[in-house]
């Protein structure tokens, strides 16, 4: 296969000599740093006392002009090849028309969320507040994704805000893809095709999953050969639950098309920032150290999972050196990496509003905690948690290090960090849809698909091992090809591409609220069960009394205000009283609602387990 990268001799198995001794992708960096920025600009105008806000949009700034400066310094090739380049667009073009975002294709189950997300920053005066009956709570959530959209919104409405997202979010990926792309290396459409296509096991363990709850059925006669009570139609596996081992949302790894589909605002950036990250602690120099610690400052504010993600790497670097890390002290002391602090700091105390003081109620259950069923042996859990490792990650993970393409210590101790990082998360649940194991693994995946991605294209490697590796990821591919073809059907049916939503027709946060509490009325899962209180509506809004909000932010309108007049989000809807654990209260009556506009949850992370009469 031709290697459609810019001229590079490469040994097996370790990163280009550019990105190992200087020399990044000059106008891939700058894009990507100027994408990134951007909505911590519009965060910092819209949020911060002005004085507070000139302060840090000016700090921002410089320390991306220098840090954009000195890494552009260095001799190298620092490029895609235009083959590379046009690979990444097509594919990021393709994924997009289907993804739903901005209206454009047909959206998940996670799509309401985004829209109440959206409007609330385009309708309500910065520092948006979210109405409910209880007063207004400022919106505390990982807005990056949304807020250039919602400032285009202000500007020319509703419509203009969407056609921006989509355009925001295809530019997100293409930039991730070429990224990944760069750390790959190789023939151009190969890396695609392992980004788009890379992901655990899922279908055996779906296979596996439908067979026992299949013999274990009163329809199993085990008189009759098995292949007797197959039902062809139902192999067909892109009807099935392929989050086997995910019960009541309690263990998933996704795969990117997934991101993708459902979490655009954190996986954009984590892909981008993990691979720029990863070069800069490859090259493990005192220039590349100057900007590590702004890098991993600017994953907070679209996604704080993701930040807790890069952490091992940024760890990487400061303890894998020759050096003691209080050796690098003036290096980490640079003006980039003094304003990473400054922000990490700022968000820190952004998101710790969620924790003040909210006169509504959140299930415990949505914790931190292991994900063990109630009555579940300790001997069942992990061997559950064993075999999910196993299938998501170390059966990829073994082929990989089997080609020997894994041979440089660097990427040694690379590899060893992101299958580490994986076990941690694997027992572990943190929301009602394990955000943490979900998201935090973000990073790390990624990194797994650029070993993957170098290993297929290893021919040093024996040629059966390649074989073996290829061959599990087309298995693999299932997942993602099933959720592209979810999508295209969906667009079929709906019969067209743009399918803009009214904006009276977007439901309120609170309102989704009510939602989630009507379904955890109706169904006995476990998972729902977290949303007989408002757990839903306090992922979305922090304390009005926090250090932020009082100190930092200007005053949001009609923030601290009990039962706070109707707003453009919440005329009309009636008050009505409700009995709950803790007495009666007060909350707002949606309007009707249908069954078929029920928002269920999120289909990534809560699979129906089948019922199926035959195989």
């Amino acid at each position: 296969m031709k290697d459609d990268s810019p001229s590079t001799t490469l040994p097996p198995g370790r990163l280009p000599e550019d990105v190992l001794r200087g020399g990044l992708p000059g106008g891939l960096f700058a894009v990507s740093c100027a994408y990134l920025v951007l909505p911590y600009v519009i965060f910092f105008l819209g949020w911060l006392h002005w004085w507070l806000a000139a302060g840090m949009t000016a700090l921002l700034l410089a320390a991306s002009y220098r840090t954009i400066r000195d890494l552009a310094r260095f001799p190298g090739s620092g490029g895609l090849s235009w083959r590379q380049l046009a690979w990444a667009v097509g594919a990021a073009v393709a994924l997009c028309l289907f993804a739903g975002m901005g209206g454009y294709g047909a959206p998940d189950s996670d799509h309401p969320k985004h829209e109440a997300v959206l409007r609330c920053l385009i309708e309500e005066p910065w520092p948006a507040t979210v109405p409910s009956p209880e007063g207004r709570f400022p919106l505390v959530y990982y807005t990056a994704w949304y807020l250039p959209a919602a400032v285009v919104g202000k500007l020319a409405g509703w419509r203009a805000a969407h056609h921006f997202l989509f355009a925001w979010t295809l530019l997100g990926l293409a930039l991730s893809i070429a990224w990944f792309c760069r750390l790959s290396r190789g023939t151009a459409w190969v890396v695609v095709t392992v980004f788009v296509l890379f992901s655990g096991l899922e279908v055996i363990g779906a296979a596996g999953w439908r067979l026992l709850d299949f013999l274990g059925s009163a329809d199993f006669d085990g008189s009759r050969p098995l292949w007797a009570h197959v039902d062809w139609n139902a192999l067909r596996w892109w009807n099935w639950g392929m989050r086997w081992w995910g019960l009541d949302a309690t263990r998933n790894y996704s795969c990117n098309v997934s991101l993708l589909f459902f979490v655009p605002q954190q996986a954009l950036a984590g892909w981008i920032l993990t691979a720029i990250i990863a070069q800069l602690i490859a090259r493990s120099s005192d220039v590349a150290r100057k900007s590590l610690v702004f890098f991993f400052s600017l994953s907070s504010l679209w996604s704080p999972f993701v930040t807790l993600g890069l952490v091992p790497l940024v760890a990487l670097d400061l303890f894998s050196g020759a050096k003691p890390p209080w050796r690098h002290a003036r290096v980490y002391g640079s003006l980039a990496n003094v304003c990473g602090l400054a922000v990490l700091g700022l968000l820190g105390l952004y998101f710790l509003s969620r924790f003040g003081e909210i006169p509504l109620q959140s299930d415990p259950g949505a914790g931190l905690r292991l994900s063990i069923r109630p009555g579940e042996s300790a001997l069942a859990f992990l061997g559950g948690v064993l075999v999910f490792y196993a299938l998501e990650v170390g059966v990829l993970a073994w082929s990989v290090w089997a080609t020997g393409v894994v041979a440089d210590r660097r990427d040694v101790r690379l590899l060893v960090v992101v299958l580490a990082l994986l076990l941690l998360l694997s027992p572990l649940k943190y929301g009602a849809f394990n955000d943490l194991q979900m998201r935090a693994s973000i990073p790390s995946l990624f990194l797994l698909a650029v070993f993957v991605a170098r290993a297929v294209q290893h021919h040093a490697a024996p040629p059966a091992r390649r074989l073996i590796l290829v061959g599990l990821l087309a298995v693999a591919a299932a997942n993602p090809i099933s959720e592209v073809y979810r999508h295209v059907r969906g667009v079929l049916a709906q019969g067209r591409i743009i399918a803009i939503s009214d904006v009276d027709d977007v439901r309120t946060l609170w309102e989704l609220n009510l939602v989630f509490r009507r379904l955890a009325d109706e169904e006995d899962g476990l998972l729902m069960q977290l949303f007989h209180t408002d757990t839903f509506f306090r992922q979305y809004v922090g304390s009005r009394e926090s250090l932020f909000f009082k100190h930092l932010a200007r005053r949001p309108p009609g923030a601290g205000v009990v039962g706070a007049g109707p707003s453009k989000h919440n005329q009309g809807i009636p008050l009505r009283a409700a009995s709950t654990a803790s007495g009666p209260r007060h909350e707002r009556e949606p309007r009707s609602v249908e069954q078929s506009d029920v928002v269920a949850p999120s289909s990534q992370t809560r699979p129906a387990r089948p019922r199926p009469s035959g195989l």
